[in-house]
Parts: structure tokens; sequence; C-alpha cells
């Protein structure tokens, strides 16, 4: 992550401010594994998105959680797909 630099507090040291970083993109998946098979059903797939912390995904429920990385495998497809 990059930081903007410039400003100087009253001790005449640089501040940094980071940016923000971007929104993951969302990608499908397939599910591995889950904890909750009515929730998350394994072999299925997902559209997800990749994050720093996991991977947010909409479950059976309708719901947006967030699963470890290791639970999903992400898939490449062509643009026209």
């Amino acid at each position: 992550m990059s930081s903007i630099t410039g400003w100087t507090n009253s001790d005449n040291w640089p501040i940094e401010w980071a940016q923000k970083s971007p929104a993951p993109k969302e990608t499908w998946a397939i599910c591995l594994d889950s904890d909750d098979h009515a929730l998350l059903i394994p072999r299925k797939l997902y559209l997800v998105r990749f994050g720093i912390n996991g991977v947010w995904v909409r479950d059976e429920k309708n719901e947006m959680t967030v699963c470890d990385k290791e639970d999903f495998l992400p898939l490449a497809f062509a643009p026209e797909v």
C-alpha cells in the first residue's frame, strides 16, 4: 500500500496518509469445504470477493459471510463468458 506525504506536523515530521485499497473484484469460485452444508454447498459455484481477511460470499440464506480463503478455489473465465 502506498502513502501520500507532503504535510508536516508542528515538530516538522512528515505526515503520511495511507491510500484506500481498491475494493476486491467479484470472481467465480468453487466451494471446497464448509462447516455448514446447508449454508454453503461444497462443489457449488459461488460469486465471491477475495479480501485480505478471507472470502466474502453470499450463502444459501442470501446473507453475506466471510469464509477462509482455503475453502474456495477461484476460477478464471474468458471475459466473454
